[in-house]
């Protein structure tokens, strides 16, 4: 699962890092599932410009030493600010989620759908999201974290 991880956070990394201009931006967030349960989310996203992201993304629901719940997504952002103090933005995507029932694993997709707010302080930008996935296990799941932003190309 170690390994699972590295690849899903760093290919993405490194096939953003060919890219010549733009930013690309890591995070860790605090995940609260729609019964409450706690997680973490894992991100790597790729930001062109000042309007838009893309990014890989994992949520991780660890239950009793193990996971019970994990779900790999895809998803863009599209930001809107509001008088430079904060950006809002909706979100679309697709993710592939999978749980633990009764000692196996069940796994389907999922259409994303939701919004969130985030603020750029220096490289470093504090969001909080909520997104529901409409598909299997329909739910919603809402997060809270922060990113940092690493400057593509020449500056």
């Amino acid at each position: 699962m170690k390994q699972l991880l590295t690849c899903f956070l760093l290919v993405p990394m490194l096939s953003f890092a060919q890219m010549e201009e733009g930013w690309i931006a890591p995070g860790a967030s605090l995940v609260v599932g729609h019964e409450g349960n706690l997680g973490f989310n894992l991100r790597t996203h790729y930001i062109p410009n000042e309007r838009w992201c893309i990014g890989f993304e994992t949520n991780l629901f660890p239950e009793s030493g193990s996971l019970v719940e994990k779900e790999f997504t895809l998803n863009a952002h599209y930001f809107i600010e509001v008088e430079e103090v904060a950006s809002l933005y909706p979100l679309l995507g697709v993710g592939y989620e999978e749980i633990k029932v009764e000692g196996e694993w069940e796994g389907g997709w999922r259409a994303l759908i939701g919004g969130g707010l985030h603020k750029n302080i220096g490289r470093f930008a504090p969001y909080a999201e909520y997104i529901y996935g409409a598909g299997f296990e329909s739910q919603g799941i809402f997060i809270v974290g922060t990113f940092y932003t690493i400057k593509l190309g020449k500056e």
